[in-house]
């Protein structure tokens, strides 16, 4: 008798760990599924902003349209980096530092010489672009998001 009880509470604390491990795995997906969401939302936003620097032609584009693009972006990174919970640390931090470089271009080249910095900037935002693809491939991967 003893050892069929042995059985059934053996059994019965198996079906309990087996529920609270299910349950675990629950929550622990829709934390996940939250997560997820969070980041992708945010890429989402930096996508929006990246495309809309990429719209600007460097060699007509206005100084303040191009800081303000820049600065956009890297407000959008900051925002993703928060939420990736340091799934993408390291292709942010080579977007922001291209991002942070073409800002920099700008705001030297400044009005007056404007014309003779554009293949800087130029540069600058061949630059954004090629980190920003390493950015995609990380976070569509997270995403599920077609690489545009």
């Amino acid at each position: 008798m003893k050892r069929q009880a042995s059985r059934q509470e053996r059994t019965r604390l198996a079906v309990g760990a087996l529920a609270v491990l299910l349950a675990g795995l629950t929550f622990a997906g829709c934390s996940s599924d939250t997560q997820d969401h969070d980041l992708c939302g945010r890429y989402d936003d930096l996508v929006a902003s990246v495309d809309g620097l990429q719209q600007l032609d460097p060699q007509t584009a206005g100084i303040d349209q191009l800081r303000q693009r820049a600065d956009d972006v890297q407000g959008k990174l900051d925002e993703l980096q928060a939420t990736s919970e340091g799934q993408l640390n390291t292709a942010i931090s080579t977007l922001r530092t291209a991002v942070a470089d073409l800002r920099q271009s700008v705001v030297d080249a400044g009005a007056s010489a404007l014309t003779t910095a554009r293949p800087l900037i130029e540069d600058a935002v061949t630059t954004v672009k090629q980190a920003y693809a390493n950015v995609q491939a990380v976070a569509d991967v997270q995403c599920s998001t077609p690489t545009t």
